[in-house]
């Protein structure tokens, strides 16, 4: 779909880690419309529970310009690049950017999954209680479960982990049996 040169359309931007808040205030004093997704989430430390405001789209945030204004957007102190698509920058739909905001409306807990993880990819828990146990992801069950086979003793479990909690390490190459 070729677009118009002068139409306003919703660019994805990446952030600096942790910075997405930050970014968004500085492109609204800047003029620049953007969204940020965000809601409200239970912390839990050693000592304490807190409701904090968390973007939903961790490192990501949204932006409506023209293609003019794009290299502005690349000004704004934490923004670090645009995310490409087929060598051109990712463009969300007015539609897409309204469902969000309908989600997040009805204050429905959400939880966003990498699109890229998948049965069989090996995994480390990057943050809680299970802290950097790796294994190998053979299923998600639910929202908060996952079924892992750990690396040696050829065992599964089911863990529940939140699945912000967990990065990707690599897809498991497949066992040579002969």
């Amino acid at each position: 779909m070729k677009t118009i040169k002068n139409k306003s359309r919703w660019l994805v931007c990446y952030t600096a880690p942790r910075a997405e808040k930050k970014v968004n205030e500085r492109l609204q004093r800047w003029e620049i419309e953007a969204f940020l997704p965000t809601q409200r989430v239970l912390k839990q430390w050693s000592d304490r529970k807190k409701w904090v405001e968390e973007a939903l789209f961790r490192s990501y945030i949204f932006v409506k310009v023209k293609p003019a204004e794009q290299s502005r957007v690349l000004q704004v102190p934490g923004i670090l690049r645009f995310i490409y698509y087929l060598g051109q920058p990712a463009e969300i739909s007015e539609k897409q950017i309204e469902d969000i905001r309908a989600l997040l409306r009805n204050e429905v807990p959400l939880e966003v999954l990498p699109l890229d993880l998948k049965k069989g990819d090996l995994i480390r828990i990057t943050a809680g209680p299970l802290k950097d146990i790796e294994g190998e992801l053979m299923e998600i069950q639910g929202k908060r479960k996952l079924l892992l086979r750990l690396k040696g003793i050829e065992q599964s479990v089911v863990a529940s982990v939140s699945a912000h909690q967990i990065e990707k390490i690599s897809p498991v190459e497949p066992s040579s049996q002969g």
